[in-house]
């Protein structure tokens, strides 16, 4: 009768588990390099939206500070808080501006007090009081990258 040694069934079990060990890591390192070029995909998104903010608040700051400029900081100040926020309804300045207290973001809460301020209170926004909002969404900005 054919007998098997019983120290080359433990030396096979041995070079098995090494062997399911090394394919378990290669599968595992595969989809953390997968997750890693997904995330810095994203990175590198955010950034390039980060930029696009810079430029377009850029563009205003060499701009005379008119309601239309005003307008235009409105829509990309609620895009951008849109975004950042992953905010899916409508909201006020007001409603922000709360939020932002609760979350102590003074920036983000001062900014949008002062667009509360501009946007609805029926008066014209005064050329000093539009650079004042522009100088706070770039804070807003700046301070959005540190996080």
């Amino acid at each position: 009768m054919f007998s098997i040694d019983p120290k080359v069934i433990t030396e096979y079990m041995n070079l098995f588990s090494i062997i399911l060990v090394t394919l378990i890591l290669i599968i595992v390192i595969i989809i953390l390099v997968r997750i890693n070029r997904g995330l810095d995909q994203k990175i590198k998104e955010k950034e390039e939206k980060t930029q696009e903010y810079d430029s377009k608040l850029q563009k205003l700051r060499e701009l005379k500070p008119t309601e239309e400029n005003l307008d235009n900081l409105n829509k990309m100040a609620r895009e951008f808080f849109r975004e950042k926020f992953d905010l899916k309804v409508n909201f006020t300045y007001l409603e922000l501006a709360e939020k932002f207290k609760k979350d102590k973001q003074e920036e983000n809460q001062e900014f949008c007090e002062k667009m509360s301020e501009l946007v609805y209170s029926g008066k014209t926004a005064k050329e000093e009081e539009i650079r004042k909002v522009i100088d706070l969404f770039s804070k807003v900005l700046i301070k959005s990258k540190e996080i």
